[in-house]
């Protein structure tokens, strides 16, 4: 790796070759010797973080043996990004695709996982199409998200399918902004490039026991031209326009019992290149209950309920329409087995149903599944165990388990090793799509008999937690066999393929001479098992660096990202990219806060998959009044 400085710190990074993951270890260590360097003296109180999707249990950030990442509404505010993939890609371990411009389709891969692998929660609600198998990331409206969190590495254990390369969970906007009694509310728009307009409202009211919240947003833009086809009819800007109301009522009940409900939903339509009038109209909503209740100090119960949807109606060259319904329920007890101990037990229970234009030969399926957790320390000694088991009406019985250790080493310093196994359930496009001749010689149909993909993982992971400087380094390993690929003769799908990922991770953050410093390394190096080579639409290398600071009542923040190169499906070489954030915000009053930004500043073109473009330079400010 060539590194370029100057007095000013980092100007480029001209290449990231094929570097093994002892190169990696040795870069790592000379870059926390670096960030270790003198820092300012002056120091803070934080307020402890809470995290609940690692364990599905309340736990704080520190105490926590995976690999957590928490993004809170100050940090989504701050970041100003366009959508969810802009905003979690700055996180160490993610990659994303993207085809091209605000509204289209866009995954996210953790640690050299499929897209496919990563699930995806809102407010605790399984969100993903029954028949892609994939989330409609980009549907998700930041202006209606309080907080995120992301754990990288499988929890298959504890959610059961989909859950291989890690969770992303998403909470809605909840209750009173400004805290105790009263009524609140927030009024925000915003204007930027390829003529964005954005605006939502926000109202928020509580009782002494109760608290209820109302959010509405609107989006519109006309977007870029998505692909760089010299075809006529694919040289206008595609478009993007969607509308999104979250609510959330929560009431406290006098014996400690708290009854929450939670409502998400996000319509309008995205334009795409391929004729001359191409668009998809799209619906998703997520609707949550969740009841919990201490039946003694204890012991508490937690009831879930939870409906999701998600519909996309494509008009134009290819007509189609895909729908899929599903209806949840979770019961899981925490036992706590005195100081340091606890055992969780759970049940889950999903109905996926799918219909549309294409007439599968199943249309449902249903998921039962039941979990075991515990969590115990022995004196310094730190211990995660969990396992589960699905039987499905698909693909029958299932299990996985994962087992954590955690142990502190001299002065802040924490270890952790675990070892987990997952899988991925096939879609309804895998296993029940109708035999279909598509012209050309080329015809398609689902395979019926297909197993999961399954996968094991081993990380190991160091972290110090200080005054003035947070740091990490993890490594990791990732098998994964039963991968489902097209079969020799494109005509159906198999498990087929296997996998191997290694990669490692680094990061810190500090104050340095009054400026707020996060910075991390990623690198990863997924290959096929058959062939050795390197997985297609993966960056291998990937850098991160920010720092911020607060001038009185204004925040300026600037953000660098480079990525090494990947490769294509077609397995055609598509460049790396360094680009450059500058974003501002202004506290005018306690009330009216101002806010610019602009992302690319260089207008560097780059394309992370083959044939779309992505946005260049883009600008944009926004105001907002709180009362």
């Amino acid at each position: 790796m060539t590194l370029i400085f100057s007095q000013a710190g980092v100007i480029r990074l001209s290449r990231l070759p094929n570097f093994s993951i002892a190169e990696f270890l040795c870069l790592s260590a000379t870059f926390l010797c670096l960030t270790a360097a003198p820092v300012d003296a002056e120091t803070t109180t934080v307020e402890e973080t809470i995290v609940v999707t690692a364990t599905r249990t309340e736990q704080p950030l520190a105490e926590t043996l995976s690999s957590v990442s928490v993004l809170t509404r100050g940090d989504i505010e701050r970041a100003q990004a366009v959508d969810l993939t802009e905003l979690l890609v700055r996180l160490p371990g993610i990659d994303r695709e993207h085809n091209g411009g605000r509204g289209a389709n866009a995954g996210l891969k953790i640690r050299g996982t499929e897209s496919d692998h990563t699930l995806v929660l809102i407010d605790g609600v399984r969100s993903f199409s029954a028949t892609t198998g994939s989330t409609a990331l980009q549907h998700i409206p930041l202006n209606q998200v309080e907080r995120i969190e992301v754990v990288r590495g499988p929890k298959s254990s504890l959610y059961g399918a989909d859950a291989l390369g890690g969770v992303v969970q998403v909470f809605t906007k909840k209750g009173s902004r400004k805290g105790g009694a009263g009524f609140s509310g927030s009024l925000s728009t915003e204007l930027g490039s390829h003529n964005l307009r954005k605006s939502t409202v926000g109202v928020y009211h509580a009782l002494a026991d109760t608290s209820l919240g109302i959010n509405l947003s609107h989006e519109e833009t006309d977007g870029i031209d998505r692909t760089y086809s010299d075809d006529l009819l694919d040289g206008d800007s595609d478009g993007y326009r969607e509308f999104s109301a979250a609510a959330t009522v929560q009431h406290s009940f006098a014996g400690g019992a708290v009854l929450a409900v939670n409502y998400l939903r996000s319509q309008g339509d995205t334009e795409f290149d391929g004729g001359a009038d191409d668009y998809t109209e799209f619906v998703n909503e997520t609707r949550a209950l969740r009841l919990k209740a201490p039946f003694s100090e204890a012991f508490d119960m937690t009831l879930e309920l939870s409906h999701f949807r998600d519909d996309a109606d494509t008009f134009g060259s290819f007509p189609s329409g895909f729908e899929t319904r599903r209806n949840a329920a979770l019961l899981q007890g925490d036992y706590k087995l005195g100081t340091g101990h606890l055992i969780s037990l759970g049940y889950d229970y999903y109905l996926d149903e799918v219909n549309g234009s294409t007439a599968f030969s199943e249309t449902e399926r249903d998921n039962k599944a039941v979990f075991i957790q515990y969590q115990g320390s022995f004196g310094d000694l730190q211990t995660n165990a969990s396992l589960r088991g699905d039987d499905n009406e698909s693909y029958g019985h299932h299990s996985a388990g994962s087992l954590s250790l955690g142990y502190p080493l001299a002065g802040d310093t924490y270890l952790s090793v675990s070892y987990g196994s997952a899988f991925k359930a096939p879609t309804f496009n895998d296993l029940y799509f109708p035999f279909t001749d598509f012209g050309g010689g080329f015809s398609f149909q689902g395979n019926s008999d297909l197993e999961p993909e399954e996968s094991q993982t081993l990380e190991l992971s160091l972290r110090g937690q200080g005054a003035v400087l947070d740091w990490f380094l993890s490594v990791y390993r990732t098998d994964i066999e039963n991968l489902i690929a097209l079969n020799s003769s494109f005509t159906s799908v198999d498990n087929i393929d296997e996998a191997e990922i290694s990669g490692a991770e680094v990061g810190a953050s500090l104050a340095v001479l009054g400026w707020d410093t996060d910075i991390s390394l990623s690198y990863t190096d997924p290959r096929d098992k058959a062939s050795d080579e390197v997985l297609v639409r993966r960056a291998r290398g990937k850098v991160y660096a920010e720092i911020s600071r607060r001038f009185g009542k204004f925040d300026l923040s600037f953000a660098w990202r480079t990525q090494s190169h990947r490769l294509g499906a077609d397995r055609v070489k598509l460049g790396g990219y360094n680009t450059l954030d500058i974003r501002g915000l202004y506290q005018l009053t306690p009330s009216f806060q101002v806010a610019a930004k602009v992302e690319n500043v260089f207008d560097q073109d780059y394309t992370l998959v083959e044939g779309f473009a992505t946005e260049g330079l883009f600008a944009s400010a926004s105001v907002r009044y709180s009362f």
